[in-house]
């Protein structure tokens, strides 16, 4: 008795839930008719996203390019060091400078802690961080 009572139960909670699929198959068929939360808002496109920032005012934005390029401005104005490369990623900036200097370990770290500071004057949006190779 308490299986057929349970398979009724659960083919009714079945059946329920398929039938209640049907008003919103009918609001969409209408086009709206029944409910005007379905209607049509506009036909007008535009070629503009309004989620971009209007660049038109003011000066231009600068460019990952000009960026790299301030970066290595900076590091050539240090007497000795050479830029080798600038790396971009998001936030995140690597820039790997080379020198003709024999540095220790904690001389390098120093120099090292100097440049990012200087970097991180020139460039304050960016994560940055430096690394010193002897050529």
């Amino acid at each position: 008795m308490w299986k057929l009572t349970i398979s009724f139960l659960f083919l009714l909670g079945l059946l329920s839930g398929c039938g209640s699929n049907q008003l919103n198959d009918d609001a969409l068929t209408n086009n709206g008719a029944k409910d005007n939360k379905y209607r049509e808002i506009s036909t007008s496109q535009t070629n503009e996203n309004p989620n971009m920032i209007d660049l038109k005012k003011g000066d231009p934005q600068p460019t990952v390019g000009s960026e790299v390029d301030k970066a290595k401005d900076v590091v050539r104005s240090q007497k000795g060091y050479v830029p080798s490369s600038v790396w971009i990623n998001g936030n995140n900036m690597w820039v790997n400078v080379h020198t003709n200097k024999r540095l220790t370990h904690h001389e390098r770290m120093k120099e090292e802690s100097k440049l990012h500071k200087k970097l991180i004057q020139a460039l304050p949006k960016y994560d940055i961080n430096v690394k010193i190779d002897e050529q």
